[in-house]
């Protein structure tokens, strides 16, 4: 599978393109927000403004992968808090026992208005 690589803002989103081979199917390869500004709704602002986008080029489903390590938690309670649901597990894919998490969003159910209210959060 082909993925593009990017790095976006808020401000940059247009650069996101569709996998490779797929039918409206979307990766976000990587979301880092510095310490400093962790907490502040930031990354819950750059998936809001990222699903907006991938739902007016026709997009119906971002996926993300992650880490399964115990200093990973917090990405992947950031992750549920956004709307994706783990959907795969890929057992012992970055070492013997460090799985490969997949989580997706269904872009056709997904609450816009609810990601935007809870951005802040």
């Amino acid at each position: 599978m082909l993925t593009f690589r990017y790095t976006i803002t808020a401000d940059d989103i247009e650069k996101v393109r569709e996998i490779s081979a797929s039918d409206g199917t979307y990766e976000l390869y990587w979301l880092v927000t510095h310490a400093t500004y962790q907490g502040r709704g930031i990354g819950k602002q750059i998936i809001t403004k990222l699903v907006e986008h991938i739902k007016a080029l026709g997009g119906r489903k971002l996926y993300l992968k992650t880490d399964s390590k115990p200093e990973y938690k917090a990405t992947r309670k950031f992750y549920n808090s956004c709307g994706f649901t783990l959907e795969a597990t890929l057992k012992q894919f970055y070492d013997h026992h460090d799985d490969c998490c997949i989580y997706g969003m269904c872009l056709d159910d997904c609450d816009l208005e609810s990601l935007c209210l809870n951005a802040a959060e």
